[in-house]
């Protein structure tokens, strides 16, 4: 049949038939004229119905069988097999039955629904369309978007009275989610009730719920069993439960609901829903908070936070308008309380995590709290700690306040791996501590963007203990508070003990770095104990002292800055270095904390002594290092070793070598200290070199370290030349001296510097010496090359040879020097000769008056002391002088200082060989000869002869070198009166220039052939003439001659 065609009567709802092919079969049964029961088989296909405001349902085949009947008013139709496919889905088959009663108006009056299956989409959607349903109904009723199935339903409903009942199985219902109600899906239970009041028995498995945004996903539905009661009021709709289960996957809850819907639009729907639940899984937490009703920060923090751990026990309370969640402004009350434990905790993602934790936590009215019992962060232990959020969504800040207990070390570990990275990184490059601390720790953590952090802490330290890696220094019993902030550690004083001395600490930070400050008192002796370095002798005593470590935030190097005035200390240094204990010098030290192994130091000691070194810490060894005394700067050495260098203006050599001594030798232990095996070069400088008092002028020494010797150059004014000094003094190598140019007038310097020696020890033992010269000068006199050469011998030291040749002279030496116990002794023997005697003299300015003549001086002596202890009035010894052919001009005092040359000047120049002038062409003799024996200070002479032309002077007696002082007789024998013309002007001058000769002024009464006593001291030396023993000639001659101005004193 064409439907459209066929159907023309009018259709219930203004329903009309657009297309349709339809294939029926009826039997029915007609009563009294009326029809009282039908029975249909009926097809169609193709069918499209049209209902105003409904639009068109199409019908692409349905499949139906159906059978109604009519009692009375009652009528019934049932339909056992209703196959609908529409354009879109063939829908499963439904069975159903209805039926009603009509009233005399024929007005349907009451309805019945009997349904054994059907499916409740395809319901809906036949509602929608063909029931005559208000329009907000039919509103919800898509909203609803219904899917599922409906069995073994039945609804009775009276129209009249408006009432109904419904009692059925529902079966994986999905209903979509509204603006006051939750969605399910795949929902399924038992629903029995009326229109005043039922119930749902919930029996769900793997179902899902869903809402309008409040939370982010939907939430699984592993179970839902309860019973949920529905009941009209004249104003609302109330939904309760006693006990609703509801399991997730992560999630097990028991809640009790109390829902009211009102019936009146504008009132809103109210909600009392009490739950009780427990978790294995917390970090799903955040999928069940209402994540819409949260600022996107709280959110975040949510989502990140609970990383994982247990929830054993927890309550939610919600009590409030729905739609006035989340009760800012106290409408009702949303409130979640829950326990944790095994929690782990990421509460700030710069922040360490926390695990092992046990507390509760709190959701309440807009806010979080987390109370924490216990827990572990880093090694750090946590005592209590509450993690506060005071309004989610408008809150700034995260609030973390807690107690802590743990290690120092780990302590500073843990903040490590916080914002206070930097200051804590750089503090424990440079502290090992120990020990253990409480800990207060007060945060404010940025939730919002823009918000800056907020850090207060304080860690108490009571007999706590560090290491200061760079020092290897220990300090013990620190007492006091360590506090933090953003900014970095910082402290008011905390007292402690260092080299067993108190201390006081106190720590500031800025911006850029931590500055840790320590003010103390130290001992030298604790120094020295603690690093174990040569060179501690020369201080003593216990001096004041700030210390100040600055820890850069950035890359730059930390720093140790030492800085004392060494009030309290004695430093037994040459010249301007050395201080009193009372004395204030300035002494800086900088430590670069770069390299814990190798520790860069840079010293100041008064602007005068400054030095650049690396030091090893653990072996207590310097690496490298410059050293620098006087003017200039130092820089750390890139090669290893020391170098030193002296740059000073005037220097003080015998000061510098005496510490040198002192520091190359251990005095505990007599062994080579490592001040000088570490040293690899050395540089002197000095316009004025000084040995005690006198100025030996320009003075440049460098050596350097090669291999087993030290080898260098030393220009000066006393030498130039080559330096070789073995390593090993006591092994088989020289120190060798090759000079281009050496003065050995400085001797004479030195030697009148004073009269007493300095006593030295005896060496331990006596350096080989190989010495060489090719310029050997007394002042600016070229002597000739010098060569000498020393052997060892048992118990000392041979001078196998000592050479001095030139044009003007040759000098052979030996000797021999012999320790025995703590004494010495020293021998020597050897020959001078000086073929030009008298033009040698002359140019050494010894004397001009001397000339035409040779001399030969050997001579012999031993001293009990070492050679450089020489002293008159230790020598022994033997002179034997010889000169010939010479003549002696106007005299000046000083013929012995021929001897000078050999260090012998002094007291050969005491011999008072003072010949004045004889006659002005000078005194012409033959020879002098004599022989010295000199003993415990006094030169004695028994033979002193001086074959002169007109007499014969002969000289017996001694010199006291000691007393200064003369004993001797002089015997004066003319050779012939031919000799001297007998003239009485001639003669009288020849007697008194002879006289002068002996006495340095005019005498009376000195005449040929007499005899005089030469006695005191050497400055006032008395004549004496010895009358009786007066010669012939000078008896006679006073009655010849009798010239009245002889007897007038002549002046000088």
């Amino acid at each position: 049949l064409n439907l459209a065609e066929w159907i023309t009567v009018d259709l219930p709802a203004s329903m009309n038939i657009h297309s349709g092919v339809g294939d029926v079969r009826v039997w029915s049964e007609l009563q009294h004229s009326q029809l009282v029961s039908l029975v249909g088989d009926v097809q169609l296909h193709q069918l499209q119905l049209t209902r105003p405001e409904k639009g068109t349902f199409s019908v692409k085949q349905l499949k139906t069988r159906f059978y109604w009947e009519l009692n009375d008013s009652k009528w019934r139709l049932d339909v056992p097999n209703f196959l609908l496919e529409t354009a879109d889905k063939k829908w499963p088959a439904a069975a159903f039955s209805v039926s009603g009663d009509r009233t005399e108006g024929n007005s349907l009056h009451k309805l019945g629904l009997f349904v054994e299956q059907v499916d409740v989409q395809e319901v809906s959607r036949l509602l929608q369309f063909f029931a005559p349903l208000p329009k907000e109904a039919g509103v919800l009723l898509t909203q609803a978007q219904l899917k599922g199935s409906l069995e073994q339903f039945s609804l009775f409903a009276d129209l009249d009275e408006k009432h109904f009942a419904v009692d059925g199985k529902f079966t994986k219902i999905n209903i979509a989610p509204s603006a006051t109600m939750p969605g399910i899906e795949n929902l399924t239970g038992q629903l029995k009730g009326s229109d005043q009041e039922g119930s749902v028995d919930l029996a769900t498995k793997d179902a899902r719920m869903t809402t309008s945004g409040l939370f982010r996903e939907a939430l699984k539905i592993t179970k839902l069993k309860g019973t949920i009661a529905w009941q009209q009021t004249p104003d609302d709709w109330i939904a309760s439960s006693p006990i609703i289960e509801l399991d997730s996957p992560d999630l097990k809850t028991k809640s009790r609901l109390s829902l009211s819907i009102p019936k009146t639009e504008g009132r809103k729907t109210f909600m009392d829903l009490q739950t009780a639940f427990s978790s294995d899984d917390v970090s799903k937490a955040s999928y069940y908070l209402p994540a819409s009703a949260m600022k996107k920060t709280v959110v975040d923090w949510l989502d990140r936070a609970f990383i994982s751990g247990r929830v054993p026990r927890g309550n939610m309370l919600f009590y409030g308008n729905l739609s006035d969640f989340p009760f800012t402004g106290g409408q009702g009350i949303f409130e979640t309380r829950f326990e944790v434990d095994q929690l782990e905790l990421a509460y700030d993602p710069e922040w360490p995590h926390v695990i092992d934790l046990g507390g509760e936590v709190l959701f309440l009215q807009g806010g979080l709290q987390v109370d924490l019992r216990k827990g572990l962060s880093d090694k750090v232990k946590i005592n209590q700690a509450k993690v506060t959020i005071p309004a989610l969504g408008k809150s700034e800040h995260l609030l973390v306040q807690g107690e802590l207990e743990t290690g120092i070390l780990q302590g500073l570990e843990f903040m490590q791996q916080t914002p206070l990275k930097s200051p804590v990184d750089k503090l424990l490059d440079a502290v090992e501590p120990q020990g253990n601390t409480q800990v207060i720790l007060d945060l404010k953590l940025p939730l919002a963007d823009g918000a800056t952090a907020r850090v207060n802490g304080s860690a108490q330290l009571v007999n706590a203990r560090l290491r200061v890696k760079a020092l290897d220094l220990g300090v013990t019993q620190i007492n006091g508070a360590l506090k933090f902030n953003e900014q970095g550690v910082y402290s008011d004083t905390i007292k402690a003990t260092a080299l067993e001395r108190p201390i006081q600490i106190n720590i500031k930070s800025s911006n850029t770095q931590t500055a840790v400050n320590v003010a103390g008192r130290v001992g030298v002796s604790d120094l020295q104990k603690q690093f174990k370095i040569p060179g501690w002798q020369v201080a003593e005593g216990a001096t004041d002292y700030q210390l100040k470590l600055q820890l850069p935030y950035d890359d730059s190097t930390p720093e140790l800055l030492m800085q004392s005035k060494l009030a309290g200390v004695a430093l037994d240094l040459p010249g301007a270095l050395a201080k009193t204990r009372e004395q204030q010098r300035s002494l800086s030290l900088t430590f670069s904390l770069a390299d814990e192994a190798i520790l860069p130091i840079n010293l100041n000691y008064d602007n005068q002594l400054k030095a650049a070194i690396k030091f090893n810490i653990k072996q207590q060894r310097i690496e490298s290092g410059n050293v620098l005394v006087g003017i200039g700067n130092v820089v750390q050495r890139q090669q290893a070793g020391i170098k030193l260098e002296i740059n000073r203006e005037r220097l003080a050599l015998q000061d510098w070598l005496g510490l040198a001594s002192s520091l190359a030798q251990d005095k505990d232990s007599e062994t080579t200290t490592g001040a000088v095996s570490g040293l690899k070069e050395i540089k002197i400088h000095s316009e004025h070199g000084l040995w005690k008092k006198a100025d030996l002028g320009l003075f440049d020494l460098v050596l350097k370290a090669d291999g087993n010797f030290w080898s260098g150059d030393i220009n000066g004014s006393v030498a130039k030349g080559k330096i070789k000094i073995p390593v090993d003094l006591k092994g088989a190598d020289s120190i060798s001296l090759d000079m281009n140019e050496l003065q050995l007038s400085v001797l004479k310097q030195l030697k009148y510097q004073g009269d007493a020696l300095e006593p030295l020890p005896v060496p331990d033992f006596m350096p080989l010496l190989a010495i060489t010269s090719q310029k050997t000068l007394w002042q600016s006199v070229d002597l000739g090359q010098l060569s000498l050469q020393t052997e060892r011998i048992p118990n000392g030291m041979l001078f196998k040879r000592l050479e001095l040749a030139g044009k003007d002279l040759k000098l052979n030496l030996s000797g021999d020097w012999k320790v025995n116990g703590k004494t010495s002794e020293t021998r020597a023997q050897g020959s001078l000769n000086m073929p030009r005697a008298g033009q040698l003299l002359s140019k050494l300015g010894i004397t001009k008056n001397l000339t035409e003549t040779s001399a030969v001086i050997d001579f012999t002596g031993m001293w009990n002391a070492a050679p450089y202890q020489f002293s008159l009035a230790d020598l022994h010894g033997k002179i034997d002088v010889h000169l010939k052919g010479g003549r002696i001009l106007s005299i000046e005092p000083g013929f012995g200082r021929v001897l000078g040359m050999l260090a012998m000047a002094q007291w050969i120049k005491r011999l008072q060989l003072d010949f004045s002038d004889v006659y002005e062409e000078g005194l012409t003799f033959n020879s002098i000869n004599g022989h010295f024996d000199v003993l415990n200070g006094k030169a004695v002479t028994h033979d002193l002869v001086i074959d002169a032309i007109p007499a014969k002077i002969t000289i017996t007696g001694e010199t006291d070198f000691i007393n200064r002082s003369f004993d001797q007789v002089a015997n004066v024998a003319p050779k012939s009166a031919d000799a001297v013309p007998i003239a009485g002007t001639i003669v009288g001058k020849v007697a008194a220039l002879i006289g002068r000769s002996l006495t340095g002024k005019d005498q009376e009464g000195f005449f040929f052939g007499s005899q005089y006593l030469v006695k005191g001291d050497w400055e006032n030396a008395q004549i004496i003439p010895l009358h009786e023993n007066d010669g012939l000639l000078q008896k006679t001659w006073n009655g010849i001659t009798g010239f009245p101005w002889l007897q007038q004193p002549k002046v000088q």
